[in-house]
C-alpha cells in the first residue's frame, strides 16, 4: 500500500480497479488466447518484440584459445536466438548426440562460438525442411561434418 500513497488520485484509483478486476481480465486474455489464432500471433509478435528490446546486446565473454585467438563466446539462449531455434532444442541435440556437449573451462553454463551456432542452425533447418531424424543419411552426414569442425570453430 506504500507504493498507492505516493501515487495521485487517479492512478491509485486507476490501481484499486485494476487490482480487483486484473483476474477477470486475465481469465478473458487466456480464452480468447485459446479461441482467437490472430489475437495468438498478436501476442507472439508483441512478446518477441519485447524480448527482442529487452535482449542482452552484445557478447557475454571473451576466451582466449591456446593458439592465442580471441573467441567470443554466447550462452545457450542467444546461441539459440542466432540459430533460430530454442535452448530445450539446443539440449535434446545435445542429448541425441547430434552436437557436442559444450565445454568452456570451469564455467556451469553451456557457452557456444558463433561459427558453433552456424552449424546448429544447419543442422535445425535440414531438420525442420526435411523432418529428418538422426538416422537420415544426410542428418548422419551432418553430424559427422558438426564434430569434425566443432573445435575448429
Amino acid at each position: 500500500m506504500g507504493a498507492m500513497k505516493d501515487a495521485s488520485p487517479s492512478q491509485q484509483k486507476f490501481q484499486k480497479w485494476y487490482k480487483k478486476h486484473r483476474t477477470a481480465r486475465n481469465e478473458q486474455r487466456r480464452q480468447r488466447y485459446a479461441e482467437d489464432e490472430d489475437f495468438r500471433e498478436q501476442e507472439r509478435e508483441r512478446v518477441r518484440a519485447y524480448k527482442a528490446k529487452n535482449a542482452p546486446k552484445g557478447p557475454r565473454k571473451t576466451y582466449r584459445t591456446l593458439d592465442g585467438e580471441d573467441v567470443i563466446v554466447v550462452r545457450i539462449g542467444q546461441a539459440a536466438e542466432l540459430a533460430g531455434t530454442t535452448p530445450d532444442t539446443i539440449r535434446h541435440y545435445e542429448a541425441e548426440g547430434l552436437i557436442p556437449i559444450s565445454t568452456w573451462a570451469d564455467e556451469p553454463q553451456r557457452l557456444y562460438t558463433k561459427a558453433q551456432c552456424k552449424l546448429i542452425k544447419r543442422l535445425v533447418d535440414l531438420r525442420r525442411k526435411t523432418r529428418a531424424s538422426a538416422s537420415n543419411p544426410k542428418v548422419a552426414a551432418l553430424v559427422v561434418e558438426i564434430f569434425d569442425r566443432w573445435n575448429e570453430a
